[in-house]
This record gives C-alpha cells, sequence and structure tokens, in this order.
C-alpha cells in the first residue's frame, strides 16, 4: 500500500504567501546591502535550506571570494554544516563535469 498526500505549505513568517528557501536567501541578502558577513549571520537565524541558498547565491556572485573570505566566515558561524555541504556538492559537481575534447 502507498499513501499520498498533497504538499503543505506553512507560512512561518506570516506574510499571508508561501516562499522558498532560495526567496529567503535572497531577501537576506538583499538585506545585507551585498555584505556577506552581514548576509551569513543573518541565515544564522533560518534552517539549512535557507543556508545552503544563501552559499549557492554567495557561490554564483564571486567563486573566488566565496572559496575565500566568505567560506572562511561561514566557518566560524552557526552556518559552518550548511556551507560546508554546499561546498561538498559543488566540488562534486564541478568534478562531474565532462569538458568536450
Amino acid at each position: 500500500m502507498m499513501g499520498l498526500s498533497g504538499a503543505v505549505r506553512v507560512d512561518a513568517d506570516g506574510d499571508g504567501r508561501f516562499q522558498c528557501a532560495a526567496e529567503y536567501a535572497k531577501r537576506i541578502w538583499r538585506s545585507a546591502d551585498g555584505n556577506p558577513l552581514s548576509a551569513i549571520h543573518m541565515a544564522s537565524d533560518f534552517d539549512a535550506a535557507v543556508q545552503l541558498q544563501l552559499a549557492d547565491l554567495l557561490y554564483q556572485q564571486n567563486r573566488d571570494a566565496f572559496f575565500g573570505e566568505v567560506l572562511s566566515i561561514a566557518r566560524r558561524t552557526p552556518v559552518k554544516e550548511a556551507f560546508d555541504a554546499f561546498v561538498d556538492s559543488a566540488r562534486a559537481s564541478e568534478r562531474a563535469v565532462v569538458l568536450p575534447e
């Protein structure tokens, strides 16, 4: 036997609409005015899904800075576990890319 149910959407912030983790990460980034340190500290109040999305956003903004200063800062905060999981995933993806000969 198999059971299915519809998706459950929780309005955790009470704004009356559903927002995915990526939307929360974008909101954090805008609120931080482009400051990675501020964004990382704000993300500490969110779950791992939002933290992972913020890691991806920061990675896409500037990969060199992400693997340097940003990751160094993140590893000293509560987002460490999520950012490390993102790094593992990003590196695995980079290794999986096959370049044409």
